[in-house]
């Protein structure tokens, strides 16, 4: 089945004609590129990229705490799937580092930092999904986000004159107030190096990170795929990987060997959180119009040369995972909805990529097909908006997050222990609602 991770290969078919060399960096600080001597000082930043970044309008702390807030506000049942994605990574880092204090009636539990530590932090050209935005809900403010997170808790707890701006490291009630609140987690990062799948998306990411100010010496950036780029000895504490094994960057067969590359990455002990796209199921009724038109667009793409969408399933993942030597602690499901705006851009971008990019080499035949399809799209548009018009709806799609950890030096796999199965993720709000009534 077709799913919208189709919609950034279109973007960038359209925006970037031609990536660079996988090689490519931008390291602003000596020592934070492992595979090469070359440091690219600020001043000679490519395209004019140090201009734009002093033109960047830096912000200020109750910018950041607003900003944070609302990656917090998870309650509110009209957030984006993919804050709601991030808030559950944040949870299953501190439930990680602090696997003791599970005990919602311990009123006298601490409040704590987890920490992120290195971080790699992968999204690639196919990272997207209707919910949400291309890099996992905007992960360069969530990440800026985390070298902020103590002075944003601080601010937080002087603005509302409480001392319950961070959550508590129980977990089992991330509303830690009575009135229902949302509380921040406790998440520290030290540095992080971000890979882009161009250069154009890349320098866009770029002066986000600048107006967070996490630029500098606290992060390395690079541009490419992630099995031809050189790490040499670096390794992390923490992975976050976002479309990497949902696309076609790779053949199929070769899958596993990327899986076997992110994971040699990890330092004894690491985390690997990958987000990715279950297969696109039907559903039933109207609704279906999300794979109709993800059909239609598949369909031009193959015509034209394209390779397919390979969407590995997570039990698949799971199980490469555990032959990896790695051990799978949470494995969640998260339904993802599409309003009309989410099916009009990928629409408007397939039929401008099929208008621009796809060469018809001058014939009547080809110009045609390409005319039909233009045709097909706007159709389906016309009844998307008619299906989602009045708000986002199902279309079959699921992404998901897997965590898992690598053990420490001297420690065995886990084998006694089975393969954990996807579970569908329901809001704790919700959940205990449910459970009152």
């Amino acid at each position: 089945m077709m799913n919208a991770s189709i919609l950034l290969l279109i973007l960038c078919y359209c925006c970037c004609s031609s990536i660079v060399s996988s090689e490519e960096q931008v390291c602003t600080t000596p020592g934070s590129c492992e595979d090469t001597d070359t440091i690219i000082p600020p001043e000679k930043l490519p395209n004019g990229m140090q201009q734009a970044l002093d033109d960047v309008e830096r912000y200020e702390l109750h910018e950041m705490h607003e900003s944070l807030k609302e990656i917090a506000a998870e309650i509110n049942e009209n957030v984006g799937i993919t804050t709601v994605m991030q808030r559950h990574v944040e949870r299953l880092l501190i439930q990680d580092q602090y696997p003791n204090t599970n005990n919602d009636e311990d009123e006298t539990q601490e409040e704590k930092y987890a920490t992120f530590g290195s971080l790699l932090d992968i999204s690639t050209a196919f990272s997207v999904s209707w919910g949400g935005s291309t890099e996992f809900g905007g992960k360069v403010s969530w990440i800026g986000s985390m070298f902020w997170r103590k002075d944003i808790i601080d601010f937080e707890k002087k603005k509302e004159k409480s001392q319950h701006g961070i959550c508590r490291t129980d977990l089992t009630n991330d509303y830690d107030k009575e009135n229902k609140k949302s509380c921040i987690h406790g998440i520290t990062i030290d540095n992080y190096v971000s890979v882009r799948p161009t250069p154009d998306k890349k320098h866009e990411h770029m002066e986000l990170a600048a107006s967070w100010e996490i630029l500098g010496d606290k992060g390395t950036w690079r541009t490419g795929k992630i099995m031809d780029l050189k790490f040499g000895n670096q390794k992390f504490d923490t992975i976050v990987a976002n479309g990497m094994i949902a696309g076609s960057d790779y053949e199929l067969q070769d899958m596993d060997l990327l899986l076997e590359k992110v994971v040699s990455l990890l330092k004894p002990g690491g985390v690997l959180f990958l987000i990715g796209t279950e297969p696109s199921k039907r559903v039933e009724g109207p609704n279906n119009i999300y794979n109709e038109i993800m059909d239609v667009i598949n369909s031009v793409k193959k015509l034209w040369g394209e390779s397919p969408i390979h969407n590995m399933p997570a039990t698949w993942t799971i199980r490469t995972l555990d032959r990896l030597g790695v051990n799978v602690f949470s494995s969640t499901l998260f339904p993802a909805k599409a309003a009309y705006e989410d099916m009009a851009q990928t629409v408007g971008d397939a039929i401008e990529w099929i208008e621009e990019e796809a060469d018809d080499g001058g014939d009547e035949m080809w110009a045609g097909i390409k005319g039909q399809y233009v045709e097909m799209l706007e159709e389906l548009l016309e009844t998307g908006e008619a299906v989602a018009g009045r708000g986002p709806v199902y279309g079959g799609e699921d992404q998901y997050i897997i965590a898992s950890k690598l053990p420490l030096d001297g420690e065995k796999k886990d084998d006694k222990s089975p393969l954990i199965i996807p579970t569908v993720y329901e809001p704790k709000a919700k959940a205990k609602k449910k459970a009152q009534s």
